[in-house]
């Protein structure tokens, strides 16, 4: 790399994230450090994506139209921007259409019109990160991230075997199932767990988002049918892995998934 072409910052940025992968890298499978050093280089993708893209993905950039903007937690947001989990519990993503794309923005703030769900240890800790990172509102939060709904699985049986079996295999790892998930379906009739190939695109609206003051409403965009260059935040190969591991434990008869 030329180191000339970029600033003392990003040059920072990018041997803190080699330095945590190197650290990843010597522990081993299942060990509690390394998920905690994965949560902990979450930030640093996002904050070096823009200079560090994978030749791959890049090679699948694409112009997109954007008209919807999906809210959700925090550290939902963070993570499907990083790559690091591709699920989210969610009702309101329902189109399946490859021409749609949802603007992804975190909530202001961990309420929820529902109440607070519960993370777990990892959970709580990464919500520590990421309101270090971006602070409590997470107003400095680049929106910059929109998500196609792959897939849209209804959950049926088994719901908490379900969530218990995503959380110890890393898919979904940073809710308590019981105060989380198993709440989240309790409080949503016909729980839909959307599958979200997510992208970046090439610029930042937070400055055309308006947050609604009124509570349990999302927020929306100022104006329609904006224009981006959007690119792939994970590889073709690295989305069919994880998706790959989600729908073998879909398919398991006895949660009963539909789609």
């Amino acid at each position: 790399m030329d180191k000339g072409f970029y600033s003392s910052d990003q040059i920072s940025a990018e041997a803190k994230l080699k330095k945590y992968e190197e650290a990843i890298k010597k522990l081993s499978q299942g060990d509690p450090l390394q998920k905690t050093l994965k949560h902990m280089m979450i930030p640093w993708k996002l904050e070096a994506s823009l200079w560090m893209k994978n030749p791959e993905c890049l090679k699948k950039s694409l112009q997109i139209t954007i008209n919807m903007v999906h809210r959700n937690e925090q550290i939902n947001i963070a993570a499907v921007c990083a790559g690091h989990q591709i699920i989210m519990c969610d009702n309101e993503m329902v189109n399946l259409n490859n021409q749609d794309y949802y603007l992804l923005v975190p909530m202001q703030g961990i309420e929820t019109p529902f109440g607070v769900y519960e993370r777990n240890g990892f959970g709580k800790d990464f919500q520590t990160i990421v309101e270090n990172k971006w602070g409590k509102k997470l107003d400095k939060f680049p929106c910059k991230y929109v998500a196609q709904v792959y897939r849209r699985p209804l959950l049926a049986n088994n719901v908490l075997q379900f969530w218990e079996e995503l959380e110890q295999k890393g898919l979904f790892d940073f809710w308590d199932p019981k105060g989380g998930p198993v709440k989240w379906c309790r409080d949503h009739p016909n729980p839909h767990l959307p599958i979200l190939r997510v992208f970046e695109i090439d610029r930042d609206l937070r400055s055309v988002i308006d947050y609604r003051k009124v509570p349990g409403f999302p927020p929306f965009l100022t104006g329609i049918g904006i224009r981006a260059k959007a690119t792939p935040v994970l590889t073709d190969e690295e989305f069919e892995q994880q998706c790959n591991s989600l729908l073998d434990i879909f398919k398991k008869p006895k949660y009963k998934l539909q789609y």
